[in-house]
């Protein structure tokens, strides 16, 4: 299942992605007359790959009859259940995800290798065999680099951002920042880039 604890949830205008990363607009969120269970949900999908969908918003039952559920051009339209889409998350969470505080736990503890030291094989320009060692980085020198208070710029590109969160998480998260780079995400409310730009 994509759908994560916290994500938005599935309502028509907003976008979402399925696994492939492909992207689309919620058109529909209901049953569909050719469900095998009428009780399931299904989320009609208007696709921006106008190929990537199998109809229109309309499908075609057993008996012939037919039910349209919404409009799109032919081939952009499909029907997918929540759990292979992608509602999104909201920039706080996303923030805090990337930008792990310094007390968090640890979940790759630094190690230490007895014997010989970790080693690359290389080859030089001369066309010689080398090696070359190897040093590790530990995860608190890393996180000690990437604490968002700071940093002014951050890229959060194709990250599933689908709102701005909660005004009080956001503003303490990223209320600094002066640059904001949120290129394809799934941003489908001008409130939420309000919220952002606040």
């Amino acid at each position: 299942s994509m759908a994560q604890a916290g994500a938005p949830a599935f309502a028509i205008g907003h976008r979402c992605q399925d696994s492939h990363g492909s992207r689309g607009t919620v058109r529909y969120v209901g049953g569909v007359a050719t469900s095998k269970n009428p009780e399931t949900v299904w989320i009609g999908v208007e696709w921006d790959d106008a190929t990537r969908g199998k109809h229109d918003g309309m499908v075609t039952c057993k008996d012939g009859s037919s039910a349209r559920y919404f409009t799109c051009a032919m081939g952009a339209g499909s029907f997918a259940k929540p759990a292979k889409l992608d509602a999104g998350i909201a920039l706080s969470d996303a923030l805090a995800s990337r930008y792990v505080t310094l007390d968090a736990p640890l979940l790759a503890p630094n190690r230490e290798f007895a014997g010989e030291p970790c080693v690359v094989n290389t080859r030089t320009s001369a066309g010689t065999d080398s090696t070359k060692t190897i040093e590790f980085y530990g995860e608190m020198q890393i996180r000690a680099h990437q604490q968002i208070d700071g940093i002014n710029k951050v890229a959060l590109r194709s990250a599933g951002i689908a709102c701005a969160g909660a005004p009080g998480t956001l503003h303490k998260a990223a209320g600094h920042l002066e640059h904001l780079d949120l290129q394809a995400n799934l941003l489908s409310s001008w409130r939420d880039v309000a919220a952002i730009a606040r």
